[in-house]
């Protein structure tokens, strides 16, 4: 009878390096960010080149941010539904409800934020019409005007802006009288720049200040006002995501029709 044949079992293979695991993953990642650091110098180049130093400045300067944008929207995609996976494989249904609620408040948040920049921008650009109704101290000697003046903070009474005060800045405002009233005269008023307090700031500036306002010294007892008789009637602007030009417009609340008719 045969011996029983014995058999061996091979030896476990040794682990490979830590570093040459890691340098597998990396290599293709280091060389792909290689690629692209390049491929964003030639177009630098091709850019600068082509549109000038100006236009290469403003695609330098809006990469970036919409870069980061596409980034955060595809990490909050991946990451949120990575758990959803889990949370519904562990039977967890309310823990799936919390997560996909979070993400998509995280979006809509990232979203607005996107359409706040846009209208800041436009404003800056003066692309948004704003228009005011204003009561203001006095009588205007000619029905239309534009007050230029800077305004910053005003040097000793810090909660108070001034014109010519601390780090001024540009602001510009265009007035129309619309109706003389006792004593005071009812304005349209366009802002081309949007400075705190402007347009209170500017009237006080060439004597007219608001009525009502009690910080810049509009106030008077003859009239029943308990907040500047300043009220934004009309906004447009394009909206960000459709281009089209919307506008709105409000008429003037109780308190401050009431002022008007007490005075007509």
């Amino acid at each position: 009878m045969n011996p029983p044949e014995r058999v061996m079992a091979a030896a476990p293979a040794a682990p490979r390096p830590l570093w040459r695991v890691f340098a597998v993953f990396l290599a293709p990642m280091l060389a792909s960010n290689i690629l692209q650091s390049l491929s964003g110098t030639l177009n630098n180049i091709y850019l600068g080149q082509m549109l000038g130093v100006k236009a290469l400045a403003a695609v330098s300067g809006f990469f970036p941010v919409m870069f980061f944008f596409i980034a955060f929207v595809i990490g909050l995609g991946a990451g949120s539904s990575v758990l959803i996976g889990q949370a519904w494989g562990a039977g967890e249904p309310a823990k799936v409800k919390a997560i996909a609620g979070t993400a998509l408040t995280l979006g809509v948040l990232a979203l607005a934020g996107k359409v706040s920049s846009d209208l800041q921008e436009a404003i800056r650009r003066r692309e948004v019409g704003r228009t005011y109704s204003a009561l203001a101290e006095g009588r205007f000697r000619s029905r239309t005007g534009t007050i230029d003046a800077p305004i910053g903070r005003a040097s000793r009474k810090r909660h108070r802006m001034s014109v010519n005060g601390a780090s001024p800045r540009e602001a510009r405002t265009h007035f129309e009288v619309v109706e003389s009233l006792r004593g005071r005269t009812l304005l349209e008023v366009r802002l081309e720049t949007g400075r705190t307090h402007q347009i209170r700031v500017h009237l006080a500036a060439i004597g007219h200040r608001v009525v009502g306002d009690d910080r810049y010294q509009g106030v008077r007892e003859s009239i029943d006002l308990h907040r500047p008789f300043l009220h934004a009637e009309h906004l447009g602007f394009d909206h960000p995501t459709t281009g089209e030009r919307v506008s709105f417009d409000a008429p003037l609340p109780p308190d401050l029709q009431t002022v008007l008719d007490t005075l007509s």
